[in-house]
């Protein structure tokens, strides 16, 4: 890095990243983060960005560390093209306004006040674009009015040129496109295309291959004069003005040999780490999730400037774009979460800031969540001061049952070691409540009922005799879509099983639903209508157990069946499961689907396939009474540290900043569900929508998704009203159903045998 503007402040910067370091380490051995200084393992004295005095303060803790905030960008701004920083110092931003517009932001104070013109340019899908050092931005991609991909360069002064870049011929019979474009220090522009790396011709737009000795290119970058580019194992350098290669980083080397994936997996529209120089000849500055990284060059060591567990780059909470150093005290990155939308983050250097958090608050949850690390950057964003430690029951790889995890969760509680947030999806919650387990936050849930609203239904469904020990942030149903006997007969499990056969028996050659696993249909009628199973006295009621399986194995035997790999929730994301269903409908290869809707997205993607005139969807009911599916229940331990910074984090969970997220369920905060209610007609309402294409034996077809307005979205929030009974959500009892089911339908049990199987096993689990 260049020298330091205050003499004798880069050693004590040092010290409170050290500091800061340290803490994570403590966290490791309490099962909180990794514990390293960064992917390479150990730091050193560098002279990394920051410049703040690491003095300690009057509590004698380190002070020092970079505190992050949002740049403020126009509210027109849908989404961002490209950043960067320009030969005098300046940041230029591109980004896509309303109504298709291009702007360029302007900014010679590091992001506080823009500059702001319109170039004239719209465009339907940007493949790759960069801001060059002079300020010439160039878009590749599709454009407003033109049907094939082309380049177009937006000069300093906003004029656009159409920028013919000869693309090599060898990928043209794969219709070759530009998957990115960089600039180096010195101006030069490089792309990646289907066939490698290339550097192009600014004034003639002439290829020049450049020799990756045989890589494959997973995604690049470039900082300073060094291409860096992953190969899908590993990261390799070159020298962007020789083209030769470098020798290999041995922090690089360090972040794949811990984690390859770093080195692979990218989308067109973020990557898993952004780079840009660092200040210093050779230096490199990068950011993943675990923070904001920077060593020189040649050094097998880095400093971590940013702890990713303190702010929104943590936990795979909002995807990264681009990085710019503004100067030794200010950071910029691009980011995009669902959340949130496209946004700039900075991260600037706070001298007067503890250089650890001085609170510690502990959330603990069965599976991960992407909404709940959005939450958890959300409010240590907002609450500096406090370390927010989230502690996993089960990656889902580490071969640990829900049961046993609940079971270690449970000595840790009896031993004393109490999660201060608890989220309770999977967990038991009515014995934590019946033990004293569960805070009363009655004051929480009125709070934001009086300031936002809450869904009433599902706030009612939550309240024990005047008070409320838990309440979720999403919720989803299960519907059915189909011919209107079909939906008619939706109206119960019972009456939907029965048309299900008659309908087989009367036409043997007709799909009536569409195929499906054992366990996916199973998973899907316990979502509709496990609400129904308990007795007052917490047992299982035989009798309608038994009518379930008998419904289902009616329905599994109706229909053609395979059995690959069941997982509706892969990772940390809830996929809804109507939309094949709806597919199937709308080809009219089935009468009838059903399945989960858990987005507005996903109601956009079920109707893009059904024929209005013929087809509708409706609730998919269970006995008694319409039943939805809780997701993201939260509540406080009755025992935890500091009850108060619970509630506060229970405020931001259910919030309205982070129901307006459309994914996982839809949000039980009414002011929430309203932006998502927006963003939805907006995306895919009549003048707009997104096209999607299906791929078949008989050629593709496509499918616009245009379909959402103000009345239909009204007609979900009257369903979404109605739901009145939550399903059981209980680990252990879901599993036990699934599996013994699945023996059931496949015909290796008896179904008195798998009753008394599924029984036994409730009833053990509500009598510990």
């Amino acid at each position: 890095m260049k020298k330091m503007k205050r003499a004798g402040k880069k050693r004590k910067l040092l010290g409170g990243i050290l500091a800061a370091l340290l803490f994570a380490g403590a966290l490791a051995g309490c099962g909180g983060g990794d514990g390293e200084s960064g992917p390479a393992g150990g730091t050193e004295s560098t002279g990394g960005p920051g410049s703040g005095d690491a003095q300690s303060g009057a509590d004698g803790n380190a002070k020092g560390r970079f505190l992050e905030s949002e740049v403020a960008l126009p509210e027109e701004v849908e989404s961002i093209y490209c950043m960067g920083k320009l030969s005098d110092g300046k940041i230029e931003v591109v980004a896509k306004a309303d109504g298709a517009k291009c702007l360029v932001f302007l900014s010679g104070d590091g992001g506080e006040s823009w500059t702001t013109q319109e170039a004239a340019i719209g465009g339907s899908w940007i493949s790759g674009s960069a801001i060059a050092p002079d300020g010439t931005a160039v878009l590749a991609g599709t454009f407003e009015g033109e049907e094939e991909f082309g380049v177009k360069k937006i000069a300093p002064d906003g004029s656009v040129t159409d920028f013919p870049v000869a693309l090599p011929e060898s990928g043209k019979e794969y219709g070759n496109v530009i998957f990115s474009v960089l600039f180096d220090a010195s101006g030069r522009m490089l792309i990646q295309d289907m066939t490698g790396m290339q550097e192009v011709n600014m004034e003639t737009g002439e290829c020049t291959p450049i020799d990756l000795g045989g890589e494959t290119v997973s995604y690049s970058a470039v900082a300073g004069e060094k291409l860096i580019v992953a190969t899908g194992r590993e990261f390799k350098l070159f020298d962007t003005a020789t083209k030769e290669a470098l020798p290999d980083d041995a922090v690089l080397d360090g972040v794949t040999s811990a984690d390859s994936s770093k080195a692979s997996e990218s989308s067109d529209t973020s990557y898993p780490m952004v780079f840009t120089a660092g200040g210093e000849p050779g230096s490199i500055m990068y950011a993943d999730d675990s923070g904001i990284y920077f060593h020189v060059d040649g050094a097998s060591v880095n400093e971590q400037l940013v702890n990713g567990e303190l702010n929104s780059l943590g936990g795979g909470s909002c995807e990264l774009r681009s990085i710019v150093m503004v100067d030794d005290d200010n950071i910029l990155v691009q980011t995009m979460s669902t959340m949130d939308g496209h946004r700039i983050l900075r991260y600037r250097y706070d001298e007067t800031a503890s250089a650890v958090p001085d609170q510690e608050l502990t959330v603990y949850a069965l599976h991960d969540s992407t909404l709940l690390r959005q939450a958890v950057a959300l409010f240590q964003k907002e609450n500096s001061g406090v370390f927010v430690k989230v502690q996993i029951g089960r990656s889902g790889d580490d071969g640990i049952t829900a049961e046993d995890a609940v079971k270690t969760l449970n000595t840790e509680i009896m031993a004393g070691n109490v999660p201060d947030v608890l989220v309770l999806d999977g967990l038991p919650v009515d014995s934590y409540i019946e033990k004293g387990l569960l805070a009363d936050i009655s004051g929480v849930v009125e709070e934001i009922d009086s300031s936002d609203g809450l869904f009433a239904n599902i706030k009612n469904a939550y309240e024990r005799d005047g008070a409320y020990y838990c309440l979720p942030a999403r919720f989803y149903p299960v519907v059915i879509c189909g011919v209107q006997e079909a939906l008619e007969a939706g109206t119960s499990l019972d009456t939907f099983a029965d048309y299900v056969g008659r309908a087989k028996e009367e036409n043997p050659d007709q799909k009536i639903i569409p195929e499906i696993s054992a366990r996916g249909i199973l998973w899907t009628l316990f979502k509709a209508d496990s609400a129904n199973w308990l007795k007052e006295d917490q047992t299982m009621d035989q009798e309608r157990l038994t009518n379930w399986l008998k419904a289902a194995k009616t329905m599994y035997d109706a229909t053609e069946h395979s059995d690959p790999a069941f997982a509706y929730q892969f990772d940390d994301t809830l996929y809804g499961t109507i939309g094949v269903g709806a597919m199937r409908v709308g080809e009219k290869e089935a009468a009838a689907g059903c399945g989960t809707l858990v987005s507005a997205g996903g109601l956009a993607d079920m109707l893009a396939f059904l024929d209005p005139e013929s087809v509708q969807y409706g609730y998919f009911n269970g006995r008694d009474g319409k039943s939805f599916t809780p997701h993201l229940m939260v509540g406080i331990s009755s025992t935890g540290n500091d009850q108060e910074t619970a509630g506060a984090f229970l405020k931001t969970f259910l919030g309205k900043e982070c129901g307006g997220a459309d994914q996982d369920g839809f949000p039980v905060n009414r002011a929430g569900w309203k932006k998502v209610e927006e963003d939805a007609i907006k995306k895919f309402g009549t003048d707009g929508g997104i096209g999607i294409s299906i791929s078949g034996d008989g050629g593709g077809k496509s499918y616009q998704m245009d379909d959402i307005d103000q009345e239909v979205m009204d007609e979900l929030t009257v369903l979404l009203e109605s739901l009145t009974m939550p399903s059981i959500t209980e680990a252990s009892i879901e599993e036990a159903v699934l599996t013994q089911g699945e023996s059931y339908l496949k015909g290796t049990l008896p179904l008195e045998d798998a009753v008394s199987a599924i029984c036994q096993k409730m009833n053990l689990y509500f009598a510990e």
